[in-house]
């Protein structure tokens, strides 16, 4: 399952490259987010990341849970504001 606009890894999972070139910086950011586990050189870790990336400008974020991501999600509009 996809969530996000960045494309679905061949390899199932998470989000991968773009090496057809068809991401467009100017029509919208690229963002994924979905469940980890086994990240983070740990068989046993389980957490949730976003990532988005526009241009040159990009952050990814882990937090426990998608609650989590989130109220960070939340909490970083408003300081936008």
């Amino acid at each position: 399952m996809r969530c996000g606009t960045a494309p679905q890894s061949w390899f199932g999972g998470g989000p991968d490259l773009d090496p057809s070139g068809d991401y467009d910086p100017d029509a919208e950011p690229w963002w994924f987010a979905c469940t980890i586990d086994g990240a983070e050189g740990d068989p046993g870790f389980t957490g949730y990341t976003l990532g988005w990336a526009t241009r040159d400008l990009g952050w990814l974020t882990v937090t426990p849970d998608r609650g989590t991501s989130r109220d960070l999600v939340k909490a970083l509009l408003q300081a936008a504001d």
